[in-house]
């Protein structure tokens, strides 16, 4: 995990200083593309976010529901995690459409 931030702060370290060297040239760099690793890493971390939220919904859901008896607030509370959850795998796939328009979601 921390060896990814690293890598990416490098990368990105990178690439402005190869846009900053075009420009000192006095050549126009190209627009970052919709399409950039950037905006795919953040529909897959949008997606493990959702994922796992879905699933502490429902061990929160199960817990309260069968441990404490209380099926009603077991429900409640378990069902707004799963809730935000959807949410997440939503924008995801949504963001993984605009990334690659035509594609198959993976």
């Amino acid at each position: 995990m921390v060896a990814t931030v690293i890598r990416n702060g490098k990368v990105a370290e990178l690439r402005h200083r190869e846009r900053m060297a075009m420009i000192e040239r006095g050549l126009t760099p190209p627009e970052p593309a919709a399409g950039d690793a950037g905006s795919r890493q953040s529909a897959s971390f949008k997606m493990t976010v959702g994922i796992v939220l879905c699933g502490l919904g429902t061990a929160l859901f199960m817990l309260i529901a069968f441990a404490g008896g209380a099926v009603g607030i077991g429900t409640g509370v378990g069902g707004a995690f799963v809730a935000l959850g959807v949410a997440f795998i939503v924008s995801a796939m949504s963001a993984k459409r605009d990334v690659l328009p035509g594609a198959p979601l993976t």
